[in-house]
């Protein structure tokens, strides 16, 4: 579904710009000599959009104002230029229009460390980026196709031994130092959006990160088989990358997600080398591992009853947290789940933070997308509140929980009492999500296969209701089926329901069910 311009925010896009690359003179390390290839090393980066994307993009620019609406864009964000960016309608809108401008422009983005900006470079063949401090230079597309080369594409049959997911793999401790290509590309990208500009101190802190953890997509199965012809182009997965990197990036500026250093675009192919998609890469802080990990490493890493308690305490609390500062920033995580999360201990001590990752378009949205502000920048009463996130966020993770990792039930009883009574206490209005959730006296049942769409794509009529089906989709994935079929049956009664006039739905009953569970794992 292509963006529609009466739905973007047009009112705070101009950006504060500061002279890019050329300004940096931080962290490097040892000189390294110039890292210039012949122009058909990066040949792929002027390859011309697919039809169907370019169709698409086209469709788009033809709308009235898009072409002037583009090229304010293009001013806001001269050529080997960082730029900086003050809220979150200069990101969504940028997202959107990435189409148009890439190829034959490139974008590289950052975010993070609780900044309340995010940073942008637009780059082009003819962009050079400093590999050190020192003068050592290298071409941006050449840096593009190292990082591709070196982290995407690899093999679509990698799955968890490899550190591979559905769709990306990721690459943890990935030194910085080096004198590989890619060592050099790395340095390049992380020199030139995140340490660049008269602000100095970018997220990595003023220098160069020793490590650093890169995420990038892994090769598309779209098009293998085929004989003869070109192979059908994603266009769905190429605007869903697109979308999730707005999300991510918006992710780390809250402080949830993982410090960006660097997001850079990748061209997605199949095993015939040929394009089947666009997507984005992303360098992150280093030094964080999986939840799962961490717990199960935890008795190792913290020996005697004392230091174990201690630090279980620590990763519940900053789970909690982390909830409630995802429910502060009004963001719907429905994937949520131990294993989108990772943890980094507190130098040698039991204490632990925690930040979310993987914020795809089919799991996550702001649940205040198509709410308007009054003219004192207020939202209407029938919004959904930062309650009803928390509650939504909450539920999700406690469902996953109680099938995946039951012998955590027990430490997380307290967050389990925290979101019943968060549900009990609701007053939502007319409009809001947990208003609707409270009409369906049943759970929809998913389809089969389930159903999710690109919640950002969604029309104000359909966003509602596109919440309730991934809501319920997620729901039945990770939930236990016995408990949620009791759940379903109309013969439970809701203990706990207030005195209303409105029958018990479905919510009641499983939230009900769930309080009894975490209560007898205490």
């Amino acid at each position: 579904m292509l963006p529609r311009l009466d739905l973007l925010d047009l009112r705070h896009c101009a950006p504060i710009g500061y002279p890019g690359a050329e300004d940096a003179q931080v962290g490097a390390g040892a000189s390294a000599p110039d890292v210039v290839m012949g122009e058909a090393r990066g040949f792929d980066e002027d390859q011309p959009p697919n039809a169907e994307d370019a169709n698409a993009q086209q469709e788009l620019l033809g709308m009235p104002g898009a072409r002037a609406y583009l090229d304010g864009i293009l001013n806001q964000n001269p050529l080997d230029t960082v730029v900086e960016h003050l809220d979150m309608s200069a990101l969504r809108n940028l997202g959107r229009f990435l189409g148009t401008m890439d190829p034959p422009n490139r974008f590289l983005f950052g975010a993070g460390d609780h900044r309340a900006y995010f940073r942008s470079m637009r780059v082009n063949r003819d962009s050079m980026l400093k590999t050190d401090e020192v003068g050592g230079t290298m071409r941006a597309f050449d840096v593009l196709r190292a990082l591709r080369d070196r982290f995407a594409n690899l093999p679509a049959e990698y799955d968890a031994p490899q550190g591979c997911g559905s769709s990306n793999c990721h690459h943890a401790s990935v030194p910085v130092s080096g004198f590989a290509e890619w060592h050099a590309a790395l340095r390049a990208i992380i020199l030139a959006i995140d340490l660049a500009g008269p602000r100095g101190l970018g997220y990595a802190g003023g220098q160069l990160p020793e490590t650093v953890s890169v995420r990038a997509p892994k090769m598309s199965r779209v098009g293998n088989g085929l004989s003869f012809g070109a192979p059908p182009y994603d266009l769905e997965g190429t605007i869903q990358g697109r979308d999730e990197l707005w999300l991510t990036l918006h992710a780390a500026r809250i402080g949830i997600g993982l410090p960006v250093y660097a997001a850079f675009p990748v061209s997605v192919v199949n095993k015939s080398d040929q394009i089947v998609s666009r997507d984005y890469g992303y360098v992150t802080e280093g030094g964080w591992l999986a939840v799962d990990r961490v717990l199960n490493g935890l008795q190792k890493a913290h020996p005697g009853k004392l230091n174990l308690d201690a630090a279980n305490r620590s990763l519940v609390a900053a789970i909690t947290d982390l909830l409630r500062k995802v429910a502060k920033n009004d963001l719907l995580l429905f994937d949520i789940k131990l294993n989108n999360m990772v943890a980094k201990r507190d130098c040698d001590s039991n204490n632990y933070k925690v930040l979310m990752i993987d914020f795809g378009p089919l799991m996550t949205i702001e649940s205040t997308l198509y709410v308007p502000t009054d003219a004192c920048g207020e939202m209407p009463v029938n919004r959904t509140s930062s309650a009803c996130t928390f509650f939504i966020n909450g539920i999700l993770f406690l469902n996953n929980l109680l099938k995946l990792a039951p012998d955590w039930t027990a430490w997380f009883a307290p967050l389990a009492r925290v979101v019943v009574e968060t549900w009990r206490n609701l007053n939502e209005k007319d409009q809001s999500f947990c208003y609707s959730l409270k009409q369906d006296g049943n759970r929809t049942k998913p389809s089969s296969p389930p159903l999710f769409v690109n919640l950002p794509k969604t029309l104000p009529n359909e966003f509602i209701d596109a919440l309730r089906l991934t809501f319920y989709n997620m729901l039945d994935r990770y939930g236990k089926k016995e408990l949620l079929q009791t759940a379903d049956g109309t013969k439970y009664t809701v203990v706990s329901a207030r005195p209303s006039r409105r029958k018990p739905s479905f919510i009641d009953r499983l939230v009900d069910m769930m309080a009894a569970e975490f209560q007898k794992a205490v």
